[in-house]
């Protein structure tokens, strides 16, 4: 394991623009499928996200959860995300898939509802099946609250590191030292200034 280290740290001492280049190529790769998986299906891509506003889908699905929905083929238990047909305006709605209409559209109801949907679905209305839930998710990124948190937390972290990365002020000429643990150099005595008899002379 340490030989193949060691050869990689060669190689890419030889190559240096080599490993840089598939570095960013690997960067662009793994930017452009977070890109596919994320893209909005308003957009034309294949991902929806909702947040839960009703009890009709309890109690597997709770207001202010949060869903993602990937554009697949649709199937009977499945439950969908999708447009009213012929109300725009209208909000998604994210119900299970109960029946098949003999025309192809879709009959859906929500687990806790007693009556079927007025709309006859079809799949052109569906912008995808849930795959993932998280649930109360969405009532935190609703709410205003919770991102002004994170910007005040997000500006004091700066600050922050801003005051420690700082450098301290230098002494000032003629100052004391500081006590940096090392020792001083011993001060120089004048002898011709002390008496004789100190150090057992005599004259």
């Amino acid at each position: 394991m340490s030989i193949m280290k060691n050869n990689l740290k060669g190689i890419s001492k030889k190559h240096p623009r080599f490993f840089s280049s598939a570095s960013l190529l690997v960067g662009i790769a793994v930017l452009l499928g977070i890109g596919y998986v994320v893209w909005p299906s308003s957009l034309g891509g294949c991902t929806t996200t909702t947040i839960v506003s009703g009890n009709s889908m309890q109690p597997i699905y709770s207001p202010g959860d949060f869903l993602i929905s990937r554009c697949a083929s649709p199937h009977i238990g499945d439950v969908a995300v999708y447009q009213p047909p012929g109300i725009p305006g209208q909000r998604l709605v994210s119900h299970r898939i109960v029946d098949a209409n003999d025309d192809g559209t879709w009959v859906l109801l929500g687990d806790n509802n007693d009556q079927i949907d007025p709309w006859r679905v079809s799949d052109s209305d569906i912008r995808g099946i849930v795959v993932v839930h998280i649930p109360l998710l969405g009532r935190i990124i609703s709410s205003p609250f919770i991102w002004l948190s994170m910007l005040v937390l997000a500006a004091a972290l700066y600050l922050w590191r801003e005051s420690a990365s700082s450098p301290s002020p230098s002494p000032e000429p003629g100052s004391l030292p500081s006590s940096s643990g090392e020792d001083a150099p011993p001060a120089e005595t004048d002898l011709s200034a002390l008496p004789d008899n100190q150090y057992g002379l005599r004259g």
